[in-house]
């Protein structure tokens, strides 16, 4: 099955900034103007520069710049868009991945009963379903066995974070056969870019470092929920459902951004945020930038 409304979106050129939006099962996106539907019935989606993807009654379609949406895989539990490559883990647990032209069938098995998965540049990362992270280079290169009892892993670069089940946060950097380096015990959740770790303690705590992963803590707030990391701006959503954010070295001062808000994500100069309500509005340019309102009733958001 195929949906199109008639829309002729035109293929985008690198800088172009997108907002997607999923209102009651509809997808919609804006590049410019106003927001056009591109798909109903969706379960997830993801855009990723020209390609936009969807789960529509289990099944993957993606569409390419101005085309339809074509079938790529049936049975989908999730997906990642990542540049010419797409991974899929079926709902039977069976992780595959394939790069290249949509109308291509040949897909690589990655692995079987994976609980998650992760593209990365020219990486590829899962989590099975009994907690071992493994990762390789490229769709066929060594499957290196990273790390066992494992809560969640992330994929940056060159570099591997992997949340063991006891809470510590272990990374490494450089070549997946790389020594680990143990960060930080308690660890609830984390982010990782390329020269920076943030963790959100077991009691709420953020803190963050910069630069090699041996380098020093930094405490930066308390009672957070969520953090993101994006260039030089770390966002933060706490218990009480404010938004801060700040630009700069990682000890700059937070900026208030919003109230009651249940969602929020930060991409190069921009802000989105969606409030408790339902209301979905986004800044762009400094953190002291003024927001603006861009639809009601929204369920989830993406900016690309």
């Amino acid at each position: 099955m195929s949906q199109d409304f008639g829309l002729q979106l035109q293929a985008l050129p690198p800088s172009a900034k997108q907002l997607a939006i999923l209102v009651n099962g509809k997808l919609l996106v804006k590049t410019t103007g106003s927001f056009k539907q591109l798909y109903v019935g969706v379960t997830s989606y993801q855009i990723d520069g020209n390609r936009i993807g969807v789960i529509s009654n289990g099944n993957l379609y993606i569409r390419e710049g101005s085309g339809k949406f074509l079938l790529q895989h049936i049975n989908v539990k999730s997906f990642q868009l990542a540049g010419t490559r797409i991974g899929v883990l079926t709902t039977d647990g069976v992780f595959e991945v394939k790069d290249g032209a949509l109308a291509s069938n040949t897909w690589n098995t990655q692995d079987q009963h994976v609980r998650s998965f992760q593209l990365n540049g020219n990486r590829i990362g899962w989590l099975t379903a009994n907690g071992d992270c493994q990762a390789r280079e490229g769709t066929s290169g060594k499957v290196w066995p990273e790390y066992a009892g494992v809560r969640s892993f992330q994929l940056f670069g060159t570099r591997l974070g992997v949340l063991l089940e006891g809470g510590v946060l272990e990374c490494k950097d450089g070549p997946l056969d790389a020594g680990w380096w143990p960060e930080h015990p308690i660890v609830s959740s984390f982010a990782l870019t390329d020269n920076r770790v943030a963790v959100v303690l077991a009691d709420g705590r953020l803190r963050a470092k910069e630069g090699g992963l041996t380098a020093l803590w930094s405490d930066l707030a308390g009672n957070v929920k969520v953090v993101q990391m994006n260039g030089t701006r770390i966002g933060i959503l706490n218990t009480a459902g404010q938004v801060f954010v700040n630009d700069g070295p990682i000890t700059s001062g937070f900026q208030h951004e919003a109230d009651n808000a249940a969602a929020f994500s930060i991409l190069d100069t921009r802000i989105g945020v969606l409030l408790d309500n339902g209301d979905f509005e986004v800044k762009d340019g400094s953190i002291t930038a003024t927001f603006v309102p861009e639809y009601s009733g929204v369920n989830s958001f993406q900016l690309d």
